[in-house]
């Protein structure tokens, strides 16, 4: 397994394509920049694994997803609010 972060956009919505089983860990701020950690097997990055395709929410605590919720993954501090991220997987 290879340690992998995305760069994600400060927006609700966001699709991100990755390896089969990659495993999401934590998000965090980095020169305000916001970066989603996770475990990538890096068998599936040289080889070009198959991929699923995920939707990624940032939500501040008032605000309603569309559907089911997805997993909670982490809360965030940006510009003084409180972001939630939560991903779908399809």
């Amino acid at each position: 397994m290879e340690l992998k972060k995305y760069c994600l956009e400060l927006k609700y919505r966001q699709e991100l394509i990755c390896p089969i089983g990659t495993k999401f860990l934590s998000v965090e701020i980095q020169n305000s920049n916001i970066y989603l950690w996770a475990f990538v097997d890096s068998y599936a990055i040289d080889y070009l694994f198959p991929t699923k395709k995920y939707t990624i929410y940032l939500i501040e605590k008032s605000k309603h997803i569309e559907g089911d919720s997805g997993k909670y993954i982490f809360t965030i501090r940006k510009d003084d609010t409180n972001l939630y991220l939560f991903i779908k997987e399809y």
